[in-house]
């Protein structure tokens, strides 16, 4: 299995929209925080990007099965962004949030953002789980959950982090394409 984590471009909103998708019921409402249909989650693709998002996809043998998104909070500069996770349900609990919380979280500090607000529902334990193990701040209300981290300064290691991120997801990218797909593997 070969499985790592890169950045997406907008060219590729349609392996974003199948990952989302992908996404059962449950999933769905912990991600978009209610039900939504393939339609509904077609549009907010369209829309991603016209954001300034940055999304992260989780390959699995060249299949998206998680993703992360980081986009300001508003369109004029405030220092503040949001992020977003959506994993699909036979991959969560392996690490995968973990994973893309880490690679959000440095994408925040490299851009400058020095609040990181985490929404979910409360009953949402996982990713709660993950805030709490990075230090956030909770504010409860009404059934939802503002988990706020505060990136520090980037520095020249968070840039590098990235970078050598960048580097060998690409490296990675290049060797799936490169490697036969598994008989039985489904998209």
């Amino acid at each position: 299995m070969t499985a790592y984590i890169r950045k997406l471009w907008p060219y590729e909103a349609a392996l974003f929209t199948e990952h989302l998708c992908r996404l059962g019921p449950e999933a769905r409402r912990m991600r978009f925080a209610g039900p939504v249909n393939d339609a509904r989650i077609q549009n907010y693709v369209r829309e991603a990007w016209d954001l300034d998002t940055t999304i992260l996809g989780y390959f699995v043998n060249g299949v998206i099965r998680g993703s992360a998104e980081l986009h300001p909070l508003t369109k004029e500069w405030t220092g503040k962004a949001e992020a977003a996770f959506a994993i699909e349900e036979a991959w969560q609990g392996r690490g995968v949030g973990r994973a893309l919380l880490a690679r959000t979280f440095t994408l925040a500090r490299n851009r400058g953002f020095r609040q990181l607000h985490l929404f979910c529902l409360q009953e949402n334990r996982r990713m709660l789980k993950l805030a709490r193990e990075l230090g956030a701040r909770l504010t409860y209300d009404e059934g939802e959950v503002d988990a706020l981290l505060e990136p520090p300064l980037a520095n020249p290691f968070s840039w590098y982090g990235e970078a050598l991120d960048d580097a060998e997801s690409a490296f990675q990218a290049t060797l799936s394409l490169l490697q036969p797909k598994p008989a039985g593997v489904a998209a």
